[in-house]
């Protein structure tokens, strides 16, 4: 059963009073939760999500700007001990995920969030037009799947998840893309979908003695960094109209199927399938 918890209790929210500038704080501090399911969805300026402080689940600072009418939606309840935050945007009062905005302005709106390294995170986000920054260094994330629109988006990992990850899903549309340290991400599969767009992929930091990676890409051109000691085989599924170009030590060994030549002896593996509609797809070992 669900609980809705009590504004005042542990959740608060409070709007800025400085001139000129409005924004608008909310907290929840940390109880006894064993877990937390994130919902985000979000479609303004800038958006950046990072580890919060103790003793808060959540920490949000949203500064509208020339947003007219924008106001964070942020809802939390109880299902046993598993925390459930939705987290959103009202315009005039009203739930809305496709705010219009003028992107690249200075008066953008930006949406500063953290969450809690507490306890284990499962994270479904939606991010529409826009910019997004997700650090999630030290955060425990059991799982993270994120759906961009057309966006500039960057996911990094500075230290190693504390939980091995059951999957990490991405799906960029018209955008750009940026994954750095993903290997610490320490998941056991892992989607990418683009559409069209650039994309750079950095798999430094391994921690799965071996992973599956699924990539998909419409129109564009993909990046693909591996570090040196870890064994690659590559399944590339392109069409005539896209090309696979990779480092010297990975070598095609039948069909389609490409392997480095550290692949058995190595003491981390990643398999990866690979299709492009047209486009470019480099993939480095180094």
């Amino acid at each position: 059963m669900k609980i809705p918890v009590l504004i005042g209790a542990c959740f608060l929210a409070v709007a800025s009073t400085i001139p000129g500038n409005p924004g608008f704080h909310d907290e929840i501090k940390l109880g006894k939760e064993k877990g937390l399911q994130v919902k985000l969805q979000a479609a303004l300026g800038k958006l950046v999500l990072s580890r919060a402080p103790q003793p808060y689940l959540l920490t949000s600072d949203l500064e509208p700007h020339k947003a007219v009418g924008l106001t964070p939606d942020i809802r939390y309840s109880l299902s046993g001990k598993i925390g459930i935050l939705d987290i959103g945007i009202d315009v005039h009062g009203k739930r809305n995920d496709s705010y219009p905005f003028h992107y690249g302005s200075s008066d953008i709106a930006f949406w500063n969030l953290k969450l809690t390294d507490a306890i284990p995170i499962t994270f479904k986000g939606e991010l529409g037009a826009g910019e997004g920054e997700f650090d999630l260094s030290g955060l425990r994330l059991e799982r993270f799947e994120l759906s961009t629109g057309a966006s500039s988006v960057r996911v990094q990992f500075d230290a190693p998840n504390p939980m091995v990850m059951d999957e990490l899903r991405i799906e960029s549309g018209v955008s750009k893309f940026e994954g750095v340290n993903l290997g610490y991400a320490n998941f056991r599969t892992m989607t990418f979908s683009g559409g069209v767009g650039k994309y750079d992929l950095n798999f430094d930091g391994v921690q799965q003695v071996e992973s599956s990676i699924k990539i998909e890409m419409g129109i564009g051109t993909l990046v693909i960094e591996i570090p040196a000691e870890v064994g690659v085989r590559i399944d590339n599924e392109g069409s005539f109209l896209s090309a696979l170009h990779v480092d010297t030590d990975i070598e095609k060994q039948h069909g389609d199927i490409y392997y480095s030549a550290n692949y058995d002896s190595a003491k981390r593996k990643m398999n990866l399938k690979v299709s492009s509609a047209l486009g470019t797809v480099t993939i480095h070992h180094r």
